[in-house]
Parts: C-alpha cells; sequence; structure tokens
C-alpha cells in the first residue's frame, strides 16, 4: 500500500484533467446539437458520462482478481480502441460542424 500523500498529487491531477475536460465536452455538445434538440444531446452528454462511470467502477473491481499486468494491459487495450474510433469519427465530425457553421447561401447551394 502507498502512504495517502503519495496517492494525493495523482487523485489531485485526474481531478483537474475531469473539470478542465468536462466543461469543453458539454460546451462541444451544446454548440453542435441543433437548437431544436440540445436539451436531449446534453442528456445523452450525462447519460454518457454516468454509464462510462459505471463502467469504470466496474472495471476496476478487476484489479484485485487479475494480474497486474494484465489489469492494465486491458485499460490501454480500452484506450486503444478509444483512440482509434475518435480517429475514425473525426472525419464523420468534421462534416457535421462544418455543414452547421456554413455560411446560408453555401448550404443551399451545397
Amino acid at each position: 500500500h502507498r502512504p495517502w500523500w503519495a496517492v494525493l498529487p495523482t487523485h489531485i491531477l485526474i481531478c483537474l484533467a475531469y473539470i478542465m475536460v468536462y466543461p469543453v465536452g458539454l460546451a462541444l455538445f451544446w454548440r453542435v446539437a441543433p437548437a431544436g434538440a440540445r436539451a436531449m444531446y446534453i442528456g445523452i452528454f450525462f447519460i454518457t458520462s454516468f454509464v462510462a462511470s459505471n463502467l469504470v467502477g466496474f472495471l476496476g473491481g478487476f484489479y484485485a482478481t487479475m494480474a497486474p499486468g494484465l489489469f492494465w494491459s486491458l485499460h490501454g487495450a480500452i484506450a486503444l480502441a478509444g483512440a482509434l474510433l475518435a480517429l475514425i469519427a473525426i472525419p464523420a465530425s468534421r462534416a457535421v460542424i462544418d455543414a452547421q457553421h456554413a455560411p446560408q447561401g453555401a448550404k443551399a447551394s451545397a
């Protein structure tokens, strides 16, 4: 076991990262969502956060039963899969955002 004073900086760093990323994600959902469906999109953002938090708790339960190398390899594989999905989604996301923020004349001619 590690002493609390050795773990505290890591916990603070993770909390700071969370509070810096969460508002940006919320603002992105607000900006990209169609005006009539913004509340639904914000709800989806919060539900996604809820599901992710529960998934993290579930996966954390394996820490006591799995070998450390396997446990962290599982987390690395999940992170890699998420990064690959994000890279795949970038072109589609850009197309949607660009279409919503294009001038009105450009939308009609496109």
